[in-house]
C-alpha cells in the first residue's frame, strides 16, 4: 500500500491452507484488499474492494476452476 490507506487487519491466509506453502493471504484496509501468495509474498495484488467482492463471486460460482497441478 502506498501509506494513504490504513490497514485493519494482518494477513490472514485462507481457511483452505492445508501446507505451509501454496496458500492465499488477504490484507484489508480502508481503500483497498491486497492479495498475495505465500510463495512470493512480495508480490502482491491490490484491488479496491468493489473489484475484490467481484472476485470473490467468481470464485465461488466456479468461475476460475480448473484442474489440480502438481508443482
Amino acid at each position: 500500500m502506498d501509506g494513504s490507506d490504513s490497514v485493519t487487519q494482518a494477513w490472514v491466509r485462507s481457511t483452505r491452507c492445508y501446507s505451509e506453502a501454496h496458500c492465499v493471504e488477504v490484507q484489508v484496509g480502508t481503500d483497498r484488499v491486497l492479495s498475495r501468495s505465500s510463495l512470493r509474498p512480495s508480490v502482491e495484488l491490490s484491488l479496491s474492494h468493489a473489484q475484490w467482492a467481484c472476485f470473490v463471486a467468481g470464485v465461488k460460482a466456479g468461475g476460475y476452476d480448473r484442474p489440480a497441478l502438481d508443482i
